[in-house]
């Protein structure tokens, strides 16, 4: 796969998942995170459709078609792919913080990261601030 149709993908998969996430995000009662999550998604989905008209037009001119580099690093992003959609399933289990931290270590390891104790710090203070700030400034219950 080249790295137009890879990125043509991507941004497809990104734009059916902010759909779905727009569908499922219900009203919040307090004014502070009424719209908090719908201008999330409308970013998002603006990037991801400007992402993916950017990439077919590369493709329908010729450009990233090339065979010299590997889209996403093929085997990487596949591997990346799977860590996300298996730490979405292990959150509806086990609650946000424990597969947070699981999957915030792992991808720091393979990003490069070799300080055990920056990654331990990361993957274990990350998850429970943004816990402890949706939780307590917006008011939301998550699952623990």
């Amino acid at each position: 796969m080249n790295r137009a149709t890879a990125n043509i993908l991507g941004a497809s998969v990104l734009l059916v998942g902010v759909a779905y996430a727009w569908v499922l995000t219900g009203d919040f009662e307090q004014d502070a995170a009424k719209n908090y999550p719908y201008a999330v998604l409308a970013f998002t989905g603006i990037v991801a459709a400007c992402w993916l008209v950017r990439s077919v037009a590369r493709l329908s001119a010729g450009r990233g078609t090339g065979t010299g580099e590997p889209a996403l690093g093929t085997v990487g992003g596949y591997l990346a792919l799977a860590g996300t959609l298996l730490y979405g399933g292990l959150v509806v289990y086990f609650g946000y913080v424990l597969p947070s931290v699981i999957y915030l270590a792992v991808a720091a390891y393979f990003l490069g990261g070799r300080r055990w104790g920056l990654i331990g710090a990361i993957a274990i203070l990350f998850p429970l601030a943004l816990y402890t700030f949706l939780v307590y400034g917006f008011d939301r219950p998550l699952p623990f």
